[in-house]
């Protein structure tokens, strides 16, 4: 049943409103022990038109490290809107 839910995920970022790469890591690697299939990366809480595409790309590039290969990454237009 969980294999056919998508879940939006949260982006972290600190007080400078940088990027929190531990963070994120350390929340990647709780959506690599749920049982979701499928996820929309920055997509739904409004990062994707929100932040630099450096930050995107950054971001991408952390859950493509991070994140188990089984689960699905959807991305949304919004996210190279500039």
């Amino acid at each position: 049943m969980l294999n056919k839910i998508i879940i939006p995920v949260l982006i972290f970022f600190n007080h400078k409103h940088e990027v929190d790469i531990e963070t994120n890591i350390q929340y990647i690697q709780l959506l690599n022990q749920s049982l979701f299939k499928h996820i929309i990366l920055l997509g739904t809480t409004s990062e994707g038109v929100l932040i630099s595409v450096k930050d995107k790309v950054k971001i991408i590039k952390l859950y493509e490290k991070y994140l188990n290969q089984d689960i699905n990454i959807i991305l949304t237009p919004s996210v190279w809107a500039l």
